[in-house]
């Protein structure tokens, strides 16, 4: 997913990107809670499934990606070959189903996929200036993308984009489904590592 704020208005044209409003349902089963970012091409949504009754990430391509997605070519293949024995399958994103949705800038392919957390990158920007990420950590981390890595080299696929921005770590646990979106929740992190600046007023 990109870092930036949103993707520009221009993207939502003829061809482009899904306008997408809070409380959309799409097939009748998810609706639309929030927003959890966007891509190149794509925006990602946090949807509950009201068959499941659980969480999960739905991403709805430009319409003109959409014509022929290799993604889902090689989604579906990971599926088609998915082994819960092997060590590495639990350290890949896992296709939950997928759909076109015909909107106003043409058809659009639609993916719902396992709800993971904040990218590596933004992660490491949130807690930037806090000590962060001890060598057990990192050493796991790097382990966990090993096997992942493994995993998807064993089924004839190579990741030609690896990065932290497309590292996604796992939520501690599964989102409750009653919970509100719209409370504001605080947590204390501690001292920052720098002192605030100090301020000095000059008259003139």
């Amino acid at each position: 997913m990109s870092n930036s704020l949103c993707e520009h208005e221009r993207e939502y044209e003829s061809g482009g990107l899904h306008p997408v409003h809070i409380g959309d349902t799409f097939v009748d089963r998810y609706q639309v809670i929030n927003k959890l970012g966007h891509g190149y091409s794509s925006t990602i949504w946090l949807v509950h499934d009201s068959t499941t009754a659980k969480y999960a990430s739905l991403k709805i391509l430009e319409a003109r990606r959409s014509e022929s997605p290799t993604e889902l070519h090689v989604l579906k293949h990971l599926e088609a070959t998915f082994d819960a024995e092997e060590e590495g399958s639990k350290h890949v994103v896992r296709m939950l189903d997928h759909f076109m949705h015909l909107g106003p800038n043409g058809a659009h392919l639609c993916i719902v996929q396992e709800l993971l957390g904040p990218s590596f990158a933004l992660d490491i920007e949130y807690h930037k200036g806090i000590a962060y990420l001890p060598e057990s950590t990192s050493g796991r981390l790097v382990g966990q993308l090993i096997l992942a890595v493994a995993y998807l080299h064993k089924r004839g696929i190579a990741h030609g984009d690896l990065h932290s921005g497309n590292l996604l770590l796992c939520l501690p646990s599964p989102l409750d489904p009653d919970i509100d979106f719209t409370t504001v929740v605080s947590h204390t992190w501690g001292l920052p590592s720098e002192p605030s600046p100090t301020q000095t007023t000059v008259s003139r």
